[in-house]
């Protein structure tokens, strides 16, 4: 009986330990989305979105501080190479990325500024 006892305690106590190590599952809260703060042009580096999971509809856009549109992007992530557009100068520009993920049915926006450094 004391053996029968001691097999289901070691039996209970893996499984506990075994579910506790086990990763949770992936929710839309560990999707994350995010854009750079700022971006080098001499050093050719690209803004575009960085994400852990799958966007199923993206479209990025990016002002000048004046409201003018100088980059858009729609479902696509090859980003905006600020190295080869000579009209952009450095400073600050505003954008906006409307993007739906796989896991959830509803568009999500971000929003903010990124310096570009020349």
């Amino acid at each position: 009986m004391k053996n029968q006892f001691l097999l289901l305690f070691i039996l209970s106590f893996s499984i506990v330990f075994i579910a506790a190590t086990l990763p949770a599952s992936f929710s839309f809260d560990d999707c994350k989305v995010t854009l750079p703060h700022s971006i080098n042009a001499k050093k050719k580096e690209i803004f575009k979105i960085e994400s852990n999971c799958e966007l199923i509809f993206s479209h990025l856009r990016v002002y000048t501080r004046w409201g003018n549109l100088v980059f858009e992007e729609k479902n696509s992530n090859k980003g905006w190479k600020v190295h080869k557009d000579k009209k952009i100068k450095a400073g600050s520009f505003y954008y906006k990325l409307e993007y739906q993920t796989e896991f959830d049915a509803e568009e999500q926006q971000l929003k903010g500024y990124i310096t570009v450094i020349k």
